[in-house]
Formats: structure tokens, sequence, C-alpha cells
């Protein structure tokens, strides 16, 4: 079912396929392939075009953008379907432990992944009785 075609080709079965259904990114796809608008101007009709898309609500039949219909789905259905807003899992800060090199104790600290730690003590007392000692 695949067929091989130029970028000429391709742009040309896009601007049929666009003419035939009137589908938005059809559209897009065909001017751009043909060069008649950037990469900027593609993105930018195809997050319109998509913001612009509203189907309705098999629940209650409001006309809903494609962006919010899950957060709707949700809301519409008391959570039997679709996804909470803002519901994304956090984040947990990975563990770092160290012993500290002048007294022994273990300590646990949450970090953020980029940072490193090359912590080598428990307080700031104990770096300064350890540089006393070794000096």
């Amino acid at each position: 079912n695949l067929v091989r075609l130029t970028v000429e080709e391709h742009a040309e079965a896009h601007r049929k396929l666009y003419e035939e259904y009137g589908n938005h990114n059809d559209w897009c796809a065909w001017q751009g392939l043909s060069s008649q608008i950037g990469r900027d101007e593609i993105l930018r009709e195809t997050y319109r075009s998509a913001s612009q898309t509203k189907l309705p609500c098999k629940h209650c039949g409001r006309e809903i953008s494609q962006h919010n219909m899950s957060r709707h789905l949700y809301s519409c259905t008391n959570g039997k379907e679709g996804t909470k807003a803002n519901s994304s899992p956090k984040r947990l800060k990975p563990l770092y432990t160290y012993e500290c090199k002048y007294c022994g104790k273990s300590k646990t600290l949450k970090m953020t992944p980029k940072k490193q730690l090359t912590r080598q003590y428990c307080s700031v007392s104990c770096a300064r009785y350890d540089a006393k000692n070794r000096s």
C-alpha cells in the first residue's frame, strides 16, 4: 500500500486531499512541501488549527477543543474518563547519603539531579575541628 513519491508529487497529493476533505493539516503540508510557506508559518498554522478544532463531548454534547477534551471528560464523567487537570506525577528528589569525615555520623539529603554533592562533614563545626586537627 506504499507508493514512492517525489517531493512535488507528495505536495500534489496533499493538495488533492485538502481540496477533497478540507483538512487544514493537508493544506499546511501542501504549502510547506511546495516551499510556499516556511517552517515557522507551518507550525503557527498547525497550532492554530489544533486549538480551533472543537469536538462534541459524547456525554453532554458540548463543543470542546481537542486540547481540553481529556480534562472535560474527567469532570463530565466524575473521574471515570479523561485525566484530572495538573495530574502529572510529582518528581521525587533522589536521596544522597554520606558519612562525616570527622565524627562518622551518617547524613541523608534530598538533592536535585543536576547538583553533585561533595559534602564531607555533617556540620561546620566538624569541618573546623578536622581542619584544626590536620594543622
